[in-house]
């Protein structure tokens, strides 16, 4: 929390003493704002994100001048990208996977390569980067002819480490305001309001809960299933609860100064079939799969094998997205088995099913594909088969919840329903001056400062990524 908590009063610094006063130099401000705020992490990997930047910046502007050479331009750009990404972040893990090939042969190999420390947020900035030249060469997007101003599209810091993943199309038009005198509309109350709802989500309920899941997922076998399911139904909400959270933090930020990003989550614990869920979850990296990746291998226009084949491709590159490990592998060819799955119209279920039983089934999916995601060795499968297997229910430790977090998934529940479109659009259509809203906001500082969990300086989930 101490990162968040720096970009947090750092971008309170910037607003509050030049914001106002700077006119046409705000692009200029914010640019040195996300260096500082980039570089307080590590300022040697400033360097990449700048020369990320170039890649496509420049890329794209020579495949607007030299458009009989644009598709190789664009390899080259891509490429460039691809590689920085690769040696960082998927170098050791390549090589684990050919002597691990290997040895089915049995030929010895080791791995050589030392792992790297990973740029915080470079899967994110990368593939921003990367829709930018995209979408220059598909025409789609006139590029930038401010250097600056692409700067401040790739380096926007509320986003920078863990998205939304935006599109230029949405979010460069924003950032050119920023370079006239005009008057730019402030929206403290709707911005101070996601900021909270942010910090709750991650400090009072992700970071309790993270107290009982990450003992359990580090040593399993010392666990019984039911203490190992429970902490699956824990982790499934503190992933939300972290990441949506540091989104609700960044949209936040960003209204503070006239900027809306794009929503990244939809309510996806409602989704009734795993292609709403992922209509739901992550939207801005769903999005970017389908558009920049799926589609580009043909989507569904070349027959019904090409399609389930394009569709195992997306989700297993963009399970390998989330890490380089064998476990955001199976994760993402599990999501991508369960959406051929329904792509080809093959069901468990009956198509009159009720949606209580539909939304059920689509949750037990969900979270197996979240133990998957949490496993800290592959062995763990073999585990959790053993204790199902053994119907072992009482073998091992049967660690019960405690006060903190069962208050914590109380608080999931309670916000979930606070937040649903029916109850906010039908029967609580509350406006801001409501005493009820401003009760709202002053119960929740209260329970951030109350309900705070032990370990203050959990990072979010996926700054690693």
């Amino acid at each position: 929390m101490q990162f968040t908590s720096y970009a947090f009063f750092l971008f309170m610094l910037v607003f509050v003493v030049a914001w106002k006063h700077l006119g046409r130099w705000r692009i200029q401000l914010l640019n040195v704002a996300s260096l500082i705020f980039y570089g307080a992490w590590n300022p040697y990997y400033i360097i990449l994100l700048v020369f990320s930047s170039l890649i496509d910046f420049y890329g794209s502007l020579a495949i607007v001048r030299w458009r009989h050479a644009d598709r190789l331009i664009l390899a080259i750009a891509l490429g460039g990208n691809l590689l920085i990404l690769i040696f960082f972040k998927y170098f050791l893990f390549l090589q684990t996977l050919t002597c691990d090939a290997l040895s089915l042969f049995s030929i010895v190999c080791q791995p050589t390569a030392t792992a790297f420390l990973l740029p915080v947020g470079i899967s994110f900035y990368t593939f921003q980067s990367m829709a930018y030249t995209i979408d220059v060469y598909r025409r789609e997007l006139e590029p930038s002819r401010q250097l600056s101003e692409y700067f401040c599209y790739i380096s926007f810091f509320p986003q920078l480490v863990a998205g939304p993943i935006e599109r230029a199309t949405h979010l460069l038009p924003q950032i050119r305001q920023f370079a006239s005198n005009t008057p730019i509309p402030l929206e403290w109350r709707e911005s101070g309001s996601l900021i909270l709802r942010g910090f709750f989500k991650k400090m009072v309920i992700a970071n309790n809960l993270a107290a009982y899941v990450d003992p359990v997922f580090g040593n399993m076998e010392q666990y019984s299933l039911t203490t190992i399911l429970l902490a699956t139904l824990f982790f499934s909400i503190q992933i939300y609860g972290d990441f949506s959270g540091y989104s609700d933090i960044a949209k936040g930020l960003a209204r503070m100064i006239g900027v809306r990003l794009m929503d990244n989550f939809n309510y996806p614990y409602a989704a009734t079939s795993m292609r709403e869920f992922w209509h739901r979850w992550h939207i801005s990296l769903s999005l970017w799969l389908r558009d920049y990746l799926y589609v580009g291998l043909g989507g569904n226009r070349l027959g019904k094998g090409r399609t389930i084949a394009n569709l195992m491709a997306t989700m297993t590159l963009g399970g390998i997205w989330h890490g380089a490990s064998y476990n955001f592998l199976l994760w993402g060819v599990y999501h991508g088995l369960l959406l051929s799955l329904e792509r080809l119209e093959w069901r468990l279920l009956p198509a009159r099913t009720p949606v209580a039983i539909r939304w059920f089934s689509t949750m037990l999916l969900v979270g197996f594909g979240w133990f998957l995601f949490r496993l800290e060795s592959i062995a763990d499968l073999g585990v959790l088969a053993w204790k199902f297997r053994t119907i072992a229910w009482g073998s091992g430790i049967n660690q019960p919840p405690d006060l903190l977090m069962i208050f914590a998934f109380l608080f999931y529940l309670l916000a979930m329903t606070w937040e649903l479109k029916v109850l906010k659009r039908r029967l609580m259509p509350l406006r801001e001056s409501h005493p009820l809203w401003r009760g709202a906001l002053v119960f929740g500082l209260l329970g951030i400062y109350h309900l705070t969990a032990p370990s203050m300086d959990r990072m979010f989930i996926y700054f690693q990524f």
